[in-house]
């Protein structure tokens, strides 16, 4: 009995290893995994966080970054931020997420002025939510990085798991772009 009790450990072990318990990421198309965000609002009384269904009626973009103050990390948000008029036209939201510690991440944003939430994610919960890839060193776990968008009624429109910050956001607000051309289409 105590080798069929050891047999089963090792199974057990060997399929934890290979990813059999591990849920599929999600796809374009999929709802997006309900999880905790940062709350975009900047009311006094807001709560911090909120689920990512409470965004709905808004397209999200979660931006994940490997590491704050970095030079292609620095270069992706900057970006963002100096693009900020083109992603709010096109309803967008824009969640940064790291493997960071949150105060990293609050420094991060406040040192380049980002207009939007940059997530600490040093469990790498959400991170591993959506599928992104991490590898860990020491204790930190880093993101590589990726983009996914969500549409306005939580779908999984776009993902870009290979974002490259030299290549641009052109194809990001591409996708977001045709979310509104599909809505406009649709209610027409």
């Amino acid at each position: 009995m105590r080798k069929l009790n050891l047999l089963l450990a090792l199974l057990g072990a060997a399929f934890g290893v290979f990813g059999v318990d591990a849920p599929e990421p999600p796809a374009v198309g999929d709802m997006a995994p309900d999880v905790l965000v940062p709350n975009p609002s900047i009311e006094p009384d807001a709560p911090e966080m909120v689920t990512l269904s409470s965004l709905r009626g808004r397209n999200v973009v979660l931006a994940f970054y490997p590491k704050a103050f970095t030079p292609g990390c620095t270069a992706q948000l900057c970006g963002y931020r100096d693009d900020i008029d083109q992603f709010e036209a096109l309803d967008a939201l824009i969640i940064a997420v790291s493997g960071d510690e949150q105060e990293v991440s609050d420094r991060f944003r406040a040192e380049h002025d980002l207009p939007f939430n940059v997530l600490g994610d040093p469990q790498a919960k959400l991170i591993k939510a959506f599928g992104v890839p991490v590898s860990t060193v020491g204790d930190a776990s880093i993101a590589k990085r990726a983009v996914v968008v969500i549409d306005k009624e939580g779908v999984i429109r776009y993902t870009d798991m290979a974002y490259s910050v030299s290549a641009g956001q052109e194809p990001l607000l591409e996708a977001l772009a045709a979310l509104e051309t599909d809505g406009e289409d649709s209610e027409g």
